[in-house]
């Protein structure tokens, strides 16, 4: 069947014919579409088809071969719009399809072409394409939760930067915190100088941060000889060695720096005061001197206040080694003793009937009694005292007593007076500040007993943390080599593609078209030359440029290639694009629909090049009937005379459409005609090889 309409809308037969537009391709399209709002321009079957009917008061409805299309199939991201032009090449042209062929930017031209060329090689592509994709994506996911940069080539960097993240989630490194303790412990026992420095320098070399890597590098390299663990288990060996130098230190000065620490907040008071004298003697001496006496009265309770509170502390320490003696019986001794001796002390051996466990338990009872009422004393006798420091500071008196001062000297391992004794210290800026600085990081003493059971056995720690690297460094690897074999399949497959397009496209595309191209056109023998089809398959840059082949002469070749755009005028590059359209039908579109439709091809005709466009359809349509192949052919035409011509060769109908606000296919005026040019028993003349191709007698014989 043709029907030539005399008046109708491109984006009208678009969207019946393949549910998908270019107007509706270029709505669709963010870069070229930028006065829409995002949510307006995904949806346009809301925003223009379903609106603008609405304002008409009536209905939208899409019918294909009478079955009605819901408007939700139509494409609604410019993607797939795209997908679906390409996919409709040699079902319908839209108007500007033929006339813009020819001057379509190269990568578009490619697309629209070779793409198509082979399902096949297509299909390929597309399969490898996503495999390369999604492997180089999971190996760049993978890089990023290991922390790893894409840039790393090298598999013993690799190896490095993994074994170093496993080696800190299995080992966390204690470095810093060590450091800072051992140059505390020198700081404030000048004898423990050389020996914290020597430790020190040893642990440094072990697990500092440059320590680590220099460990890493090494067993990344050495792996290669697979004896990557043995380095692994000889730095662990090293490590708890250094550990346990710490550890003796630690437990050495340990009384020492109990005695200081557990009472931080006293003296950090104690030297916060004595400073702040320090500093106002500094900037405003006294004008009057304070009385003898009145200085004893201030300075005797304090000073009997402050041997009180050193009593209290002093008995505190040992209630506190009394109740942790207690604890350890009790968490240690107790449960592997009591079974067999329930009564027996297991210090002194005595027996006693209420059983050795409730007596132990009385006597943790009793020390905490004692611990509670020394610290109730010790705050009463600490709140007495601060009330006579505050009343001291408004008689400018030093607010310690020389013996508290002494006290405090002997407590942190210094001399009272000289240049670096306790009171030349106090009396710098920020010097107590200092003072309390080393004293904390002797409180914030190291977890040495987890961080050398972390190394202990040294060959089963080496053993785990080998394991989790190599396990992690086969993963990486698997997933980095899935890029590369895709990769060069890639490769394969994109060059093999190549290749086919190169030697089969001037025989097989190209010919078809040239050919096509050649009999639409009127005096060929006035082009410029013969177009070509010319692809450009280099890697990242593929496109297909329509060319003016170079003339040629008895010397060769004369000039050079030539764009057609450059080289043809409007008509001439219509007639290449309608040409390409008749290509794809016959190698793509006839397999998918039986249909052409055509929107005003012949815009760009005059009357000679049209009636060979006549002479072209019905040679079409009479070789479907010959072979007995189903076609329907639309034609839109906007010149009535040119529509009643095409109807008149092809002996079929012609459907006028009149201008009108509202269409009426029915009534006493109907807008929609439809015109029979020949009755039904009108049969047109076949040619004689189309008569010969259905196995009818030629005419010669019936005559």
């Amino acid at each position: 069947m043709i029907e030539c309409v005399g008046r109708t809308t491109q984006q009208q037969h678009s969207l019946v014919s393949t549910l998908r537009g270019q107007v509706q391709k270029k709505y669709l399209d963010k870069e070229y579409e930028t006065d829409l709002t995002p949510k307006d321009r995904t949806n346009y079957v809301a925003s223009v088809l379903v609106n603008r009917r609405q304002r008409e008061g009536a209905t939208t409805v899409i019918r294909v071969n009478d079955l009605p299309n819901s408007l939700e199939t139509i494409a609604n991201s410019f993607e797939e719009a795209r997908e679906r032009l390409k996919a409709a090449d040699g079902t319908f042209l839209a108007q500007e399809d033929a006339r813009m062929f020819v001057s379509l930017a190269g990568a578009e031209l490619g697309l629209k072409i070779l793409r198509g060329y082979s399902d096949l090689a297509d299909k390929a592509q597309t399969y490898v394409d996503t495999e390369y994709n999604q492997s180089n994506q999971l190996y760049k996911e993978w890089l990023g939760e290991h922390g790893l940069n894409s840039a790393i080539t090298q598999p013993s960097t690799r190896l490095t930067k993994l074994a170093l993240m496993q080696l800190g989630k299995h080992v966390p490194s204690g470095g810093q915190g060590i450091s800072n303790w051992l140059g505390a412990l020198a700081k404030r026992f000048p004898e423990a100088t050389e020996p914290s420095s020597a430790a020190g320098l040893r642990w440094q070399r072990v697990d500092s941060p440059a320590g680590r890597d220099e460990l890493c590098e090494k067993m990344a390299n050495a792996e290669k000889f697979g004896f990557g663990v043995e380095m692994l288990e000889d730095w662990f060996k090293a490590r708890l060695s250094a550990l346990q130098t710490i550890d003796e230190l630690d437990r050495i000065y340990e009384p020492r720096i109990q005695a200081i620490t557990s009472r931080f907040q006293e003296i950090q008071e104690d030297l916060k005061s004595w400073a702040a004298w320090k500093a106002r003697q500094a900037q405003t001496p006294p004008v009057q001197a304070v009385p003898d006496a009145t200085h004893e009265l201030s300075t005797g309770p304090i000073a009997e206040l402050e041997k009180t509170l050193a009593d209290l502390t002093r008995q505190g320490q040992d209630l506190s080694l009394r109740n942790e003696h207690l604890n350890s019986v009790v968490r240690d001794v107790l449960p592997k003793w009591k079974g067999s001796h329930p009564k027996d002390c297991p210090t002194c051996n005595a027996v006693h009937a209420e059983g050795i466990e409730s007596v132990v338990i009385g006597l943790q009872v009793i020390v905490q009694q004692h611990v509670e009422a020394l610290r109730n004393t010790y705050r009463e006798k600490q709140s007495q005292l601060k009330q006579l420091r505050s009343a001291q500071a408004t008689q400018d008196v030093c607010p310690l007593s020389e013996i508290r001062q002494s006290q405090l000297a002997n407590l942190l391992n210094l001399e009272l007076d000289g240049p670096q004794g306790l009171a030349a210290l106090i009396s710098q800026p920020d010097g107590h500040a200092l003072i309390m600085q080393s004293i904390t990081a002797l409180a914030a003493r190291p977890k040495l007993r987890d961080l050398m059971l972390a190394c202990e056995p040294a060959n089963e720690a080496a053993g785990r943390v080998y394991e989790s690297i190599s396990t992690i460094a086969a993963e990486g690897e698997a997933l980095r080599i899935a890029p590369e074999s895709w990769g060069r399949i890639k490769k394969l497959i994109d060059s093999s593609a190549a290749s086919l397009v190169q030697q089969h496209l001037p025989n097989t595309l190209e010919a078809v078209w040239q050919e096509i191209a050649y009999g639409l056109t009127p005096a060929r023998w006035n082009l410029w030359g013969d177009p070509r089809l010319i692809p450009n398959l280099s890697r990242g840059a593929q496109k297909l440029t329509v060319e003016i082949a170079p003339n040629t002469d008895s010397n060769g070749l004369i000039g050079k290639n030539l764009l057609a755009r450059y080289a043809f005028n409007q008509a001439e590059q219509h007639i290449l694009g309608l040409a390409w359209f008749f290509t794809r039908y016959l190698s793509h579109g006839r397999f998918l629909h039986a249909l052409m439709a055509l929107d005003d091809p012949a815009q760009e005709m005059d009357q000679t090049t049209y009636r060979i466009f006549v002479r072209w359809i019905q040679a079409v349509s009479r070789l479907h009937v010959a072979r007995k192949i189903p076609l329907s052919t639309v034609v839109f035409l906007h010149q009535e005379d040119r529509a009643l011509d095409l109807a008149r060769a092809t002996n079929l109908s012609v459907v006028m459409i009149e201008w009108a606000a509202q269409m009426r296919t029915d009534g006493p005026h109907p807008t929609v005609k439809t015109l029979q040019l020949n009755n039904n028993d009108f049969k047109w003349p076949i040619p004689e090889p189309l008569r010969i191709a259905q196995g009818q007698r030629p005419l010669a014989s019936q005559v």
